[in-house]
């Protein structure tokens, strides 16, 4: 259900170089389900001109988790509009570095992830939750989520990537250029690729609700970004340079 009461900031930047932002702030306890990381707050810094995300061995919570991670996490919720950062990512297998909206109430959640097994793809999807379960829109023949080449090394360079969030479609970008496109099908799914763009349809309900825009750098449980061994050569660390957003109103 609609949040008819939300009013949304037209526009946002927050400009990493500047320090801590505004507009974000970082998370101190908790985890993901499926991950072998506790946020850590010190984990969440600020030097030459970047916000830093990073993996350590610091204050873990064993035995749930043998690592700390960092998610840092906007004030306000968002609606409809352009969504952009221009980040690094790490490169280990077993992480994974992302830039996503995700509501808490309804769990609609939209997701750029980079998988630190594999730094020259990335991952595209978006959920919501359907009869009690969490069901992904982009779905390939390996099942949730569509995995897309990036023609470069996303753990050596910044490269911007971001999404436009309309009430009837999502579209990903990588660099300002378009690489994925998610559509309401009428009576079926579907998945074709044209001119290196990945066109997908879905048949369910599209994320509708306001959301924070979040992003984070954690170890997944082993085996869901890569199989690794213990200890990481931590600390490992995921930069962003900045984020913005603007309406779609």
């Amino acid at each position: 259900m609609v949040n008819s009461t939300f009013t949304a900031p037209r526009t946002m930047f927050a400009d990493f170089s500047k320090g801590l932002s505004p507009y974000f702030t970082p998370v101190e306890g908790g985890a993901i389900t499926t991950s072998d990381s506790v946020w850590r707050k010190q984990n969440v810094s600020f030097a030459n001109n970047k916000l830093s995300l990073v993996i350590s061995d610091i204050a873990p919570n064993p035995p749930k988790c043998a690592y700390s991670g960092a998610e840092y996490v906007s004030k306000d919720v968002y609606r409809h509009g352009y969504y952009e950062t221009s980040m690094r990512a790490i490169k280990q297998s077993g992480t994974v570095t992302t830039f996503f909206l995700y509501d808490r109430e309804t769990e609609d959640e939209i997701d750029i992830e980079i998988p630190g097994s594999n730094t020259q793809e990335v991952l595209f999807n978006a959920y919501i939750r359907k009869d009690g379960r969490y069901t992904s829109l982009m779905r390939d023949n390996k099942g949730g989520g569509i995995y897309v080449p990036l023609g470069f090394d996303a753990s050596q360079e910044f490269h911007k990537y971001g999404f436009d969030w309309q009430p009837d479609s999502i579209t990903w970008y990588v660099d300002g250029i378009r690489r994925a496109v998610l559509t309401k099908g009428n009576s079926q799914e579907s998945l074709t690729i044209q001119d290196g763009v990945y066109f997908v349809k879905t048949t369910h309900r599209f994320p509708d609700n306001p959301a924070r825009i979040i992003m984070n750098a954690w170890v997944g449980k082993k085996g869901q970004w890569g199989n690794y061994s213990n200890p990481l050569p931590v600390p490992l660390s995921a930069e962003y340079q900045w984020v913005k957003y603007t309406s779609a109103d």
